[in-house]
């Protein structure tokens, strides 16, 4: 373990202070031996504030974070949650039932009818830092004129690994939600739809967003506009060793 500008060191027992430049460090160290500070055990920081350069070779945990030397994780229950955003522009339309793409305020977005059912779909690589066994959502930013009314939102979800068909239309999942619209004209909503979790072997998802313009619960009773797309999931770690195989 190398820590650049260390002006002093001072040991007691089990307590290390390490003046760094500007900054001071107070660590806890668990040692086999009292004169042990560069053996085979981890280095255990309970309070660890660096600005300056920290070069660790080995293993070093702190507070629920665990630096190997091929990755950084995050240890037991220390999870993060993380957001990919998509914007409306970014999003596909299939050949038929496909929404209109307009001007709306400063950006565009995608404009699905009230009497027809309508959608887009997009793509999203599996995140190398998600933490699978959480339930990850898809978000939906959007409005529309009406203010008054129901609007039917629909997600589908399909994962996928390699060697399985990308001709597959059955979804893993699939959500739907009665979304009532703001009582402002084009007030702005966010809606968080949950799907199921991806397994080990699964490297991407197919996603199709859909109005049910043509259900009788969507009684709203003008267009809606979606703007954007969130794919919200959790993390335990920083990514997968960089020599890991695709």
């Amino acid at each position: 373990m190398t820590i650049p500008n260390i002006k002093e060191s001072v040991k007691n027992n089990n307590l290390i202070y390490i003046t760094l430049t500007g900054l001071v460090v107070l660590a806890i160290v668990f040692f086999s031996t009292n004169n042990a500070l560069f053996d085979d055990n981890p280095l255990n920081v309970v309070s660890l504030n660096v600005s300056d350069n920290l070069t660790v070779h080995g293993n070093l945990t702190v507070e629920g974070i665990s630096i190997f030397e091929d990755e950084i994780v995050l240890r037991d229950d220390a999870r993060v949650k993380k957001t990919l955003q998509i914007s409306a522009g970014a999003l596909k339309t299939p050949a038929v039932n496909a929404p209109t793409y307009v001007e709306h305020g400063l950006n565009g977005a995608w404009e699905f009818s009230k009497s027809a059912m309508q959608k887009v779909t997009l793509v999203v690589a599996v995140r190398p830092d998600m933490y699978i066994d959480d339930d990850p959502q898809i978000g939906i930013g959007w409005s529309s004129p009406s203010t008054s009314g129901d609007v039917v939102w629909q997600v589908e979800l399909l994962w996928l690994g390699v060697n399985e068909s990308t001709s597959n239309i059955i979804p893993d999942v699939t959500n739907t939600q009665i979304i009532t619209v703001k009582n402002v004209s084009d007030g702005y909503s966010a809606n968080f739809f949950t799907v199921d979790n991806p397994e080990e072997t699964d490297r991407l998802a197919m996603i199709k967003i859909s109005r049910l313009g043509d259900d009788v619960n969507d009684t709203a009773d003008d267009v809606a506009h979606l703007i954007g797309v969130v794919v919200r999931y959790t993390s335990n770690k920083l990514g997968t060793p960089y020599n890991s195989t695709p």
